[in-house]
């Protein structure tokens, strides 16, 4: 073997080992940073426990495979299981992170348990020079099966927040969407959300705690879809029978405190070509009585159009100017 190959070879092959080698010096202090991480948390108040950390993704990736990892507030309120954690940085470029969620997770909510089967959920973050997130990369994505709570169940739940606009750090456009969505004595709807969620604060890779919600606007709006003609979780076309369609649309916003579902105020235009049937599905969600829906379907033609504004305030729905004909809200 001429002299020439044999120092290419050699040179590759110490490449190599020096790569994989780089990767596990850094792999055996990885492990150790779950634990350093629980630590912390149980300081501050937090319950923070995991089972075995696994060192995969050589050699380009160094990715930790936490197995049962748990996480409880100090509130005691909310709390979060999962059979499998996967998070990683790229080695080459520390900035790079993705996680990735498998199998079962549980969450514990002031409401209630909350239970579903993780059939995709991950995230990638890019941070810059400045500490923010990069638009191009930084996203999250999420589908989840057989969702089960106190107060609602999905045969399957999607979520998607994208980049935000124009390089405003604390917007994010925002997508929402369920399949056989149940709550209450409603009939099934299928559910979507479009629209763009606005943070209290821009997320920050040396940031402490989470950025909360403050505003969301319905744009181009929430759709609920119901009948036996919807596309259905389990594969069902939807090509035979009737739809119901609902459309919302405006903004809410929120005066702040730790419980996200309370403090939401705002005006949401609704409309709907089947009166009678829209009006069933919000009395059956509980947004309205029986004694508002028999009132408010005598002002319009159970088989005609229906159109009114919602006004949420604090938790309490009020239902106003209700007509065939549709009301447009600008966000304020």
């Amino acid at each position: 073997m001429p002299n020439k190959f044999r120092f290419t070879i050699g040179l590759v092959l110490i490449s190599v080992f020096g790569l994989f080698g780089w990767w596990w010096l850094q792999s055996r202090s990885a492990v150790e940073a779950p634990g350093q991480l629980a630590a912390a948390l149980e300081q501050e108040g937090w319950r923070a426990t995991f089972g075995e950390v696994t060192a995969t993704g050589a050699p380009n990736w160094l990715d930790l495979i936490i197995t049962r990892p748990e996480l409880a507030a100090p509130s005691g309120d909310w709390a979060w299981g999962a059979a499998e954690l996967l998070a990683g940085r790229m080695v080459y470029d520390p900035t790079f992170f993705r996680f990735r969620v498998s199998g079962p997770q549980r969450v514990e909510t002031p409401a209630g348990p909350l239970r579903f089967e993780a059939r995709a959920a991950d995230a990638t973050l890019r941070f810059g020079a400045d500490g923010y997130p990069r638009e191009e990369v930084s996203r999250f994505s999420a589908v989840w099966e057989d969702v089960e709570s106190p107060d609602f169940a999905a045969g399957r739940v999607e979520a998607h927040i994208g980049p935000p606009p124009q390089r405003f750090q604390s917007l994010r456009r925002l997508y929402v969407g369920a399949m056989d969505l149940a709550i209450g004595r409603a009939p099934q709807v299928n559910f979507r959300l479009d629209g763009e969620a606005l943070f209290d604060r821009p997320l920050r890779r040396d940031a402490r705690g989470a950025p909360t919600p403050v505003a969301l606007t319905l744009k181009p709006g929430l759709v609920l879809t119901w009948g036996a003609g919807r596309p259905s979780a389990g594969g069902g076309s939807g090509d035979a029978g009737t739809v119901g369609v609902l459309r919302v649309g405006g903004q809410l916003v929120r005066d702040g405190g730790s419980d996200l579902r309370t403090g939401w105020r705002g005006s949401l235009a609704f409309e709907s070509d089947q009166a009678r049937g829209a009006l069933e599905v919000l009395e059956g969600m509980g947004l309205i009585s029986a004694a508002s829906r028999d009132r408010l379907l005598a002002r319009v033609a159970s088989g005609g159009r229906l159109a009114g504004v919602l006004e949420v305030r604090d938790g309490v729905v009020t239902v106003r100017d209700v007509g065939p004909e549709p009301i447009r809200i600008s966000a304020r």
